[in-house]
């Protein structure tokens, strides 16, 4: 517990946030994307107590999801099905990763596999952007009915 607060002390907002998407487990409950957002800006705000962490942060005339220590953006989508929600999401890399250190998306529920692989596709033409973005697939759920969170950007 004590080297986890010292590690911590040199663990970059990124990595912290990074490492508790891996560990955050939404309630059964959410089926929005706001409940989705509401309830992973909870939990980084329980986990991280001296990190502000924002929601519906304004970026220009866009907002994004949730910001951390005005560094670390997320953007949540929920339902991921169409090209035209893809093409947004496209919109919103280009936009947020040159306005922040690290961009987390942060898909949830039902997801298109061919869209997800064109996402992780565009990602990885951005050779300069691989340390500045990171996507997670939120999908299904275990025995218990809790949905897991699964990195696809290089599974897929």
């Amino acid at each position: 517990m004590v080297l986890d607060k010292i590690g911590d002390f040199f663990t970059s907002p990124a990595e912290k946030v990074d490492r508790l998407l891996e560990k955050w487990e939404p309630e059964r409950e959410c089926k929005t994307e706001k409940q989705f957002e509401k309830s992973l800006a909870e939990f980084l705000r329980k986990e991280c107590p001296k990190y502000k962490v924002q929601q519906q942060y304004g970026v220009g005339r866009d907002k994004i999801d949730i910001v951390v220590q005005d560094k670390v953006a997320i953007e949540i989508k929920n339902k991921f099905k169409t090209k035209s929600e893809f093409q947004r999401l496209i919109g919103q890399i280009e936009y947020y990763s040159k306005n922040f250190e690290k961009l987390f998306i942060v898909i949830c529920g039902d997801a298109d596999h061919d869209l997800l692989r064109e996402v992780k596709k565009y990602v990885e033409t951005k050779n300069d952007w691989e340390e500045v973005i990171k996507v997670y697939w939120l999908k299904g759920g275990d025995n218990k009915g809790k949905s897991k969170l699964h990195k696809f950007l290089f599974e897929i």
